[in-house]
């Protein structure tokens, strides 16, 4: 007992001849530092006290380039200006530029190393550049010559954690709890070094203390049935959960964690009733409601089944706030998600009139109406979302495919143009704008044009299976290319092998190179999904019957194909008819 008396008698007469002689250092430099600035003219004087106001003046204003360049000018003057390099190693550290934020930083605690703000935001810089190492000596330098200053302790036992010197860490916190008590500023981190270490039993006690000497406080009975969720001890969760509840009925975030419990152990029905209180609850903030839901649409925390409690929570939401742009956002994503495209189409609608300046929500909107086949909609708009927003890709392209399908071509390719002139390199749209093009000169007859955006499409985008389809199918009417043409189809159908459409392009290529027993298995495969309702499929399957003279089967089909026509397709049979007739 006497040895460890001894040592720490020892250790403390260190630390005060290390105060002593840190004193009488600093002393030294603040009066080294005053005879400096005194040694300067009265005109440098006012350059310098000009330059810095000007510097703080303009970094307020967030100019920081004209910040930089005053504060810099104040060092010109004035070698020892820690402020100027104080400030200027906090525009560095903002801006990014770590290197000049050391720098700068380590001078401005050379120079004045009794503001303790000046080792304060350089060992933040280290901690931002995930070296601890000079964080902690910094944070412990700064101790010897603050003694008093409380939150330097806790910094340097934060960092030792971040360090994993734990122990260390941990002996910090006694030092601390030794003079402040009970303090969840210390229990906390204690119980999460605990919790990363493995040594369950002790982050427990921690908790377990707090609650203890705080018995009405509600959120360590929270954190405490987190724990137990998180080691599995379900039961005992549910227990603490209950114990929650007693001591504070309505309180929202327990009504959280409580239902993300129900939904760790499987039981969504009582997850939901939780969240819906929670939601309903006016005292649980906004910001932690539309968190929680944002975590539900982005993650798919939910099945299927559920989608109507999800879309129940977002009506809450914009219930509740009906001024909060947020919730009717997050609610249309929703839709947008399920495919509800009439309902996000009704949501969206209403947040781009009362915000017509937002471009996402102008995008999210016409895109809508692209999707629930609203073209006249979609031109209303458009026209003038064009104008309102020229840089928008999604705008121009959603808009120029209306007027593509309502026929007005050219109007469609003078806006997939603009599109293109955008940024071709980053737009996810590039390769389907490139297709519309080669469909509209394809309609144009000019295949030259349509060759060329057809190929453009598959350079940007050798997935793009809808132009890969249409270009084979084109080729093949045309009968060129049709190597190129089967080459291409192929890939459609190894992807979808059971898209009929994507089948009856590949038959129709392989009758075009006369090749009808292949062509006659594709397509009876299109048939068989979906394309028995095809006129088009239908036909094509007739023809090939032909080349193959199965002639009954051939009648059949043209037929069945009389059954399904349009009045202004029904011509088209004729030849066919004719040549069974032979």
């Amino acid at each position: 007992m006497e040895c460890k008396l001894m040592v720490r008698y020892r250790g403390m007469l260190v630390i005060i001849c290390l105060l002593c002689l840190l004193t009488q250092c600093r002393a030294l430099k603040v009066s080294e530092k005053l005879s400096e600035y005194e040694k300067l003219k009265e005109i440098e004087k006012f350059e310098y006290q000009y330059s810095l106001n000007e510097g703080l003046k303009f970094k307020l204003l967030g100019d920081l380039q004209k910040a930089v360049y005053f504060l810099e000018r104040c060092i010109e003057i004035y070698a020892g200006s820690d402020v100027a390099y104080y400030e200027l190693s906090n525009i560095y550290f903002t801006a990014g530029e770590l290197d000049l934020a050391v720098e700068y930083g380590r001078k401005a605690v050379q120079i004045d190393s009794r503001n303790k703000w000046y080792y304060y935001q350089l060992a933040e810089i280290f901690m931002s550049l995930a070296d601890y190492g000079e964080a902690i000596k910094l944070y412990q330098e700064a101790s010897v010559i603050f003694p008093d200053e409380i939150q330097l302790y806790f910094m340097i036992a934060a960092a030792l954690a971040m360090n994993d010197q734990y122990e260390e860490a941990l002996d910090v916190y006694d030092l601390l709890e030794q003079k402040l008590g009970i303090d969840e500023r210390i229990s906390l981190p204690r119980e999460h070094i605990y919790m990363s270490t493995g040594e369950f039993e002790k982050a427990h006690k921690e908790i377990n203390r707090l609650i203890e000497n705080f018995p009405n406080e509600s959120r360590y009975y929270g954190m405490l049935a987190e724990m137990y969720t998180v080691l599995g001890m379900f039961e005992e969760a549910m227990d603490t959960y209950n114990m929650l509840f007693e001591i504070d009925p309505d309180n929202g975030m327990a009504q959280l964690s409580v239902a993300e419990f129900f939904l760790t152990t499987g039981k969504e029905k009582e997850a939901f009733y939780y969240l819906k209180s929670a939601f309903r609850n006016p005292g649980l903030g906004f910001n932690e409601k539309i968190k929680f839901y944002s975590s539900i649409i982005q993650d798919n925390f939910f099945s299927k089944n559920f989608d109507r409690n999800v879309e129940e929570l977002g009506k809450i939401l914009t219930e509740m706030y009906p001024e909060q742009d947020l919730a009717g956002a997050l609610l249309s994503d929703f839709y947008l998600k399920t495919g509800n495209y009439e309902e996000a189409g009704m949501l969206l609608s209403d947040l781009y009139y009362r915000n017509r300046k937002n471009e996402v929500y102008a995008e999210q909107l016409i895109g809508v109406y692209i999707f629930n086949e609203e073209y006249c909609k979609v031109i209303e708009i458009g026209d003038e979302l064009c104008e309102k927003f020229p840089e928008s890709v999604a705008i121009l392209y959603f808009t120029g495919v209306a007027h593509y399908i309502t026929g007005n071509r050219l109007q469609a390719i003078d806006l997939f143009e603009k599109a293109l002139t955008i940024d071709v390199t980053e737009s996810d749209f590039t390769s389907h704008i490139y297709s519309y093009l080669g469909d509209i000169y394809n309609e144009m007859m000019d295949y030259g044009n349509s060759d060329k955006y057809f190929n453009l499409s598959i350079a940007a985008d050798s997935t793009n299976i809808i132009t890969l389809n249409n270009y084979a199918y084109y080729l093949a009417l045309r009968g060129e290319n049709l190597e190129i043409a089967k080459q291409y189809s192929y890939k459609t159908i190894k992807k979808e092998p059971h898209n009929h459409a994507f089948l009856d392009t590949y038959a129709w290529i392989l009758y075009k190179m006369s090749r009808y027993e292949e062509a006659e298995k594709f397509i009876e495969l299109a048939f068989r999904n979906g394309g028995d309702k095809s006129f088009e499929i239908i036909k094509h399957y007739a023809a090939i019957m032909i080349k193959l003279e199965k002639y009954d089967e051939a009648e059949n089909l043209l037929n069945l194909a009389l059954e399904v026509a349009e009045v202004e397709e029904i011509e088209e049979l004729t030849p066919f008819f004719k040549e069974i007739r032979k």
